[in-house]
């Protein structure tokens, strides 16, 4: 049965069960009491991985890269290896604060110096960004003086150098934003765009067939942000406009480039760059009002499910929002990084909120991130970030060192909020992966307030009997209890027996609470028997 068709069902009578269950999502809109049954008014470290459903997001690696300055921007490319022909390296270019420019084979994890300190002016996000040219070139924009830089792999090429069958690399160019397309490069400097001659990475000039161009829309308050190419379209964001470039023919002699651009979306754009990619078809970005995704062009908002949080920290407290993808549970996801107030504890803090194209949820990693970007190879994508001082992979390694939430919406069964109701009972069932011991923190909530009980499993155990039914310990040669578990055969699914709570009121909830490494929440349950009429 569908959330939708659940909703419209009356809530449970005082005599049945009120059920915690679907687990479809985060929806943090002010109303509590107003969500759908199956979503979650907190979906913090879980992800709806299915109906009823709903696991533990794993942690960033322990291990990161670390350089000699701090890193403030990165991104992925792939470039031919020189020595193998036909294969590709998996590289990650680094710019870190003192101007400098790294790489690393995302493989091998050891920084390789590519460009001095110095070299970018003012390193930051907004400020540089890189494309590819094939497999053969890494391209790098950044807003200043000369900062147009093409690289191999092997050999940095500043503004003047020549580049291997090209013209040497112009001087003047600079720019924020960077993209290939049609066989040209794409610059973005403010309102102005400036791109190269067909077939030509280094050659801007007008009299081969490059050229340049300024927007006089009145759409595009300030300036472009970012460019992307999707679906044959070459999309530019601007501060708070969507437009697009098409059909692209170099024609005559003096050759001369022509185009068409439109004005698509003349009020949704974004001046955060880094989050804006392309997800399927689609390009997805947010802006200071939510996330958006522009189907052809148009854009349309998917977060409203986030608007509880989305600006609880005025201007994200200086921190340029940025995004990344990556596959979770076999799903690929969206990742935006905002800085927000957190919902259980109310401290400001940077939160991933994760989308997969239909539901939300939220989570932390153990490293407070400061940016993300991800790497795309082989149709596996993997989410990256930096704290400021290393670059770390997401979403790799189970932890228990960080605490995972779900809370429901609140329920007035029988009489709606007329009749006072008491619990005192909870049943659950949730799914093992291991057979560590978990222990799970549950209350039933009610306006009034929560009661907590913890509970705790060993999944898996195996318990050894004699022929008189007494249990037999085992121990190994230094005198330690022996704990025997299963495989799992039952799939891990793990039924809890009722446990006693207290709690009533004329609401009824359910918060659960673990630092458990990696487990699936199926079910919760309570029976509310009424006790008096309000009032």
């Amino acid at each position: 049965m569908s959330a939708s068709a659940q909703k419209q069902q009356p809530e449970q009578s005082s005599q049945g069960l009120v059920v915690f269950e679907g687990f479809s999502g985060l929806n943090s809109q002010p109303s509590r009491y107003g969500i759908d049954p199956t979503q979650c008014y907190i979906m913090d470290g879980f992800f709806p991985a299915g109906n009823d459903f709903a696991r533990v997001i794993p942690d960033n690696s322990p291990i990161g890269i670390q350089f000699t300055a701090s890193p403030v921007y990165f991104d992925f490319a792939d470039l031919a290896n020189l020595f193998t022909p036909g294969v590709t390296s998996p590289l990650c270019m680094v710019f870190l604060s003192d101007g400098s420019i790294y790489s690393f084979n995302t493989g091998i994890g050891i920084p390789n110096l590519v460009a001095p300190p110095g070299t970018i002016q003012n390193p930051a996000p907004g400020n540089v960004a890189i494309s590819q040219w094939g497999s053969q070139f890494v391209l790098i924009v950044s807003a200043q003086v000369n900062g147009y830089f093409v690289y191999d792999g092997s050999t940095f090429y500043p503004p003047g150098a020549a580049v291997p069958g090209f013209t040497t690399v112009p001087t003047g160019v600079s720019g924020t934003a960077i993209e290939t397309y049609q066989s040209r490069v794409w610059i973005l400097n403010g309102s102005s765009v400036v791109f190269s001659a067909p077939g030509s990475l280094t050659d801007f000039a007008t009299a081969d067939g490059g050229g340049s161009f300024t927007s006089n829309d009145p759409s595009l308050r300030s300036r472009y942000s970012q460019l992307k190419q999707s679906n044959g379209y070459l999309y530019l964001f601007g501060d708070s406009s969507t437009s697009y470039l098409a059909g692209v023919q170099t024609t005559g002699s003096p050759p001369v480039t022509t185009f068409s651009l439109q004005v698509v979306d003349p009020e949704v754009g974004t001046p955060w760059p880094d989050t804006v990619d392309v997800l399927g078809s689609n390009i997805v970005f947010a802006n200071a009002w939510g996330a958006h995704v522009s189907y052809g062009g148009r854009a349309a908002k998917v977060s409203s499910e986030l608007d509880g949080i989305y600006n609880t920290v005025f201007n994200f407290a200086g921190q340029v929002p940025s995004a990344a993808k990556a596959i979770l549970f076999g799903r690929r996801v969206w990742v935006l990084l905002l800085t927000v107030l957190d919902q259980t504890t109310s401290q400001q803090i940077g939160k991933l909120f994760i989308w997969d194209e239909k539901r939300w949820c939220s989570t932390q990693q153990t490293i407070n991130f400061i940016f993300i970007k991800h790497q795309e190879r082989d149709s596996i994508l993997k989410a990256w970030g930096t704290d400021g001082v290393k670059i770390y992979p997401l979403f790799t390694s189970p932890t228990t060192n960080l605490t995972k939430t779900l809370r429901s919406k609140f329920w007035a069964p029988s009489l709606l909020y007329a009749e006072t109701k008491a619990e005192n009972r909870f049943w659950g069932l949730i799914q093992a992966f291991s057979g560590a011991t978990i222990t799970l923190t549950i209350s039933i909530d009610s306006e009034k307030g929560s009661s907590p009980k913890a509970v705790t499993l060993t999944p898996f155990t195996v318990i050894w009997s004699n022929n008189t039914s007494a249990t037999v310990v085992w121990t190994n040669n230094a005198a330690v209890v022996v704990v025997w578990t299963s495989g799992g055969g039952n799939g891990g699914i793990i039924a809890l027996p009722p446990n006693n709570c207290s709690q009533n009121g004329v609401l009824v909830g359910f918060t659960l609470s673990t630092n458990a490494a990696d487990l699936a929440i199926i079910s919760l349950a309570t029976m509310p028997v009424p006790v008096g009429y309000l009032g």
